[in-house]
This record gives C-alpha cells, sequence and structure tokens, in this order.
C-alpha cells in the first residue's frame, strides 16, 4: 500500500529536524542547526513544488519563511564574527 505524498513529505521533514537537532545538540554548534533545518527543508519543499510532487496555497510561502529565516541566521552570524 502506498503512503499519500503528505504523509511521505511530513516524514521527511521530521527526519529533517531530527538531523538539525543531532547537529544542534553539539558543543558550540546550536545556530548551524538551525541554519541546516531552514536550508534543508526549504530546499526540500522548493524541490517539492517544483516538481509538482505537491502542492497547494502554502507551499510557496514556506519555502520562503524558511528561506528568510536561514538567511536571518546568517546575517547573524556575519555580524557577530
Amino acid at each position: 500500500m502506498a503512503l499519500p505524498i503528505a504523509t511521505v513529505a511530513v516524514a521527511r521533514v521530521l527526519g529533517i529536524a531530527l538531523l538539525a537537532l543531532a547537529l544542534a545538540c553539539w558543543p558550540g554548534t546550536p545556530r548551524l542547526g538551525m541554519l541546516a533545518y531552514g536550508l534543508a527543508v526549504a530546499v526540500y519543499l522548493g524541490w517539492l513544488g517544483w516538481t509538482g510532487a505537491a502542492g497547494g496555497l502554502l507551499l510557496w510561502p514556506a519555502v520562503l519563511l524558511h528561506l528568510g529565516l536561514a538567511l536571518l541566521l546568517v546575517r547573524q552570524r556575519a555580524g557577530a564574527s
């Protein structure tokens, strides 16, 4: 029995979140974990939208939100250095 694409997409986003959480829990890298999560989810959701595998009213705003938050993390990192 095949799972619906929404189920697979949510499971993959949760997998990305677990990997980012593991990265964030290493000493000295919480911002890197948040950045990895934001970029990975933005790329994955963008890929889903670009290929037509998933769609919806809030898909592209979610991609832009994750990219925006990742950009803010990069800017904060650049400002702190």
